[in-house]
């Protein structure tokens, strides 16, 4: 049997499939997907009044971010929050390649107690940078492959 593994840069078409999710009273509605192949680039200091979240694939990169350079290499998740200067510089010699995916986080009116609740308010509160579970780079590949082959209810999965 022949596994498919679609290119990683067909993650960029999930951005035509709306997708929005509610937890414990927050809402997250995506933006925008992206793909870097691991050569070096820069994509200088810029800010969003959105969350942009990375996940480095491959190589190692500077994420700068409130005035210090965050070392961040393959297996690493980084977050940008909404009114944060940032920029990634990817490094020469082992360039950087990430996924990225960017969406709107809008709170509930009253904080919710229950765990859900704690954990968005410490995402938003957290560390910038994590290495990540082993099963990111495995999901992601999972989404790339549900949008590219687009099954029955491809949508659904996605959600």
């Amino acid at each position: 049997m022949t596994v498919f593994s679609p290119p990683r840069h067909r993650f960029t078409e999930l951005r035509h499939v709306p997708l929005q999710c509610e937890l414990d009273g927050s809402v997250a509605k995506m933006r925008g997907w992206g793909f870097i192949e691991p050569e070096w680039w820069r994509n200088y200091l810029h800010i969003h009044s959105f969350y942009e979240v990375c996940y480095a694939f491959a190589g190692r990169g500077i994420f700068r971010i409130d005035q210090a350079d965050v070392p961040v290499q393959a297996g690493d998740v980084f977050v940008a929050r909404p009114g944060r200067p940032h920029e990634i510089v990817s490094d020469d010699v082992a360039p950087l390649g990430i996924y990225f995916w960017s969406y709107t986080l809008i709170p509930p009116a009253q904080q919710p107690a229950g765990e859900i609740g704690e954990l968005l308010r410490r995402f938003r509160s957290g560390a910038h940078v994590a290495n990540a579970a082993p099963a990111m780079a495995r999901t992601l590949a999972l989404m790339t492959e549900e949008v590219t082959t687009r099954a029955p209810g491809y949508v659904t999965v996605l959600q």
